[in-house]
């Protein structure tokens, strides 16, 4: 089973409140997948009159679900499933992020983060294959902010 082990980490807060330290976030380990987390804008085409010629224009960037693979990990409290799960059945939402760092040392990292509800489900199992989980995070606006921020290392 192929994770993601280059030193990227994915976490959700441990409580509705955005996080101020790192001790307040949970990882969510055995990442099989992630996805595609800044979008490509939608194309607008763009009409002059008395020019043959249409362009386009970049329109916003979409913010639609975005869909991460773990490896099932069980049912205990700890668990990805589990940690995932209890937060769809409440209704709420977590902050999430995903860390990616540049190097070995873990002060050169770019951070995506983004508030979030969930939706967890299971990939259908195979005899002698994996059993994994899609996470499906649906960015929520928070006033005045982004909708995925995206902070970079300081020099």
């Amino acid at each position: 089973m192929a994770m993601i082990d280059i030193g990227i980490r994915v976490e959700i807060s441990k409580t509705a409140i955005e996080p101020t330290s790192d001790t307040d976030w949970d990882l969510l380990d055995e990442c099989l997948s992630i996805p595609q987390l800044l979008q490509q804008p939608n194309l607008i085409d763009h009409d002059v009159i008395g020019n043959r010629f249409i362009t386009q224009i970049a329109g916003k960037r979409s913010t639609s679900g975005m869909t991460f693979g773990f490896a099932f990990n069980g049912g205990l409290p700890q668990a990805n499933f589990r940690k995932i799960k209890t937060v769809e059945d409440a209704g709420e939402t977590r902050w999430m992020r995903v860390v990616v760092p540049y190097n070995e040392s873990d002060t050169d990292v770019t951070e995506f983060r983004w508030n979030s509800k969930f939706s967890v489900s299971n990939q259908p199992i195979n005899p002698s294959g994996v059993v994994s989980i899609d996470v499906l995070s649906l960015p929520q606006r928070v006033v005045g902010r982004e909708v995925i921020e995206v902070k970079f290392p300081t020099a």
